[in-house]
């Protein structure tokens, strides 16, 4: 009995532990992925302002050369960044980072057309089978689109952390359940072993009792409820018992004298 409730106690304890996993990891993901992309959209819209401020200038984006090694720099500090490219309509102009693979017509067509919908403000999202983007549009200091700026980060190393805080939950969440279910099965153990030997000390009175109607009455421990309750059940029965031996032997007696005087 001792063993199936610890193991019910134990599942009930992994199940509330995985349960509590799995929302801690859900809002883990969601804090992350906000974070994740807000360092990556300030990223892209620092850029943006100071490559304005050279189109407000008049300049051109072709002849934005010095942007090349900012833009660099800002692809280098962080690990997650898969490129930074800067684009205008006919080809990438800039393209900084671990990937500088040229892109496919289809592809810069894709990204000038998210250019162009976008409000000069804002940032638009995408996403590549290997990477996630935050892109921009650049205005020239006439209101025109004159290109944009894709940033691209790394899927892998993204999910690469997702699953690492999953596991480190988990780790934690299995040393917790570790650590609970000797304590659980202690505490059912000391729980249980009074109640058996209580239960043991009962049954032998009760067959003393069967026995010998006369047998000396149960002794209660004081620090065992449960043998009390059978200590005063005990003293009612036997009271009861006399009550009837009495008006037995008083109906008795009623009835000899009755036979007498007939």
């Amino acid at each position: 009995m001792i063993a199936k409730l610890a193991v019910t106690i134990i599942g009930l304890i992994a199940l509330a532990l995985g349960v509590t996993v799995l929302l801690d990891y859900a809002k883990f993901e969601r804090a992350f992925t906000e974070v994740a992309e807000s360092r990556f959209v300030f990223v892209v819209k620092e850029l943006r302002s100071t490559i304005e401020t050279g189109l407000g200038l008049g300049l051109s984006l072709a002849s934005l050369k010095n942007m090349e090694p900012v833009i660099e720099r800002e692809a280098r500090n962080d690990e997650h960044i898969v490129s930074i490219a800067l684009f205008d309509r006919e080809r990438i102009l800039i393209q900084a980072g671990k990937a500088r693979a040229a892109r496919a017509p289809g592809e810069l067509e894709t990204l000038w057309q998210r250019a162009l919908t976008t409000p000069a403000a804002d940032h638009w999202r995408g996403a590549t089978p290997t990477a996630w983007q935050i892109g921009v549009s650049l205005t020239d200091n006439a209101g025109q689109r004159a290109g944009g700026l894709v940033l691209e980060y790394d899927r892998a190393l993204y999910e690469r952390d997702l699953a690492q805080m999953l596991a480190d939950l988990a780790r934690g969440a299995a040393m917790c359940g570790l650590g609970v279910a000797p304590l659980v099965l202690l505490a059912l153990f000391g729980l249980f072993h009074r109640t058996r030997h209580s239960l043991t000390r009962i049954r032998r009175a009760l067959a003393e009792l069967r026995s010998d109607s006369s047998a000396t009455a149960f002794q209660p421990r004081a620090d065992a409820p449960l043998e009390q309750h059978y200590a005063a059940a005990e003293r009612k029965t036997q009271e009861a018992l006399a009550l009837l031996v009495a008006d037995s032997a008083a109906a008795n007696r009623a009835i000899a004298a009755t036979r007498i005087s007939a």
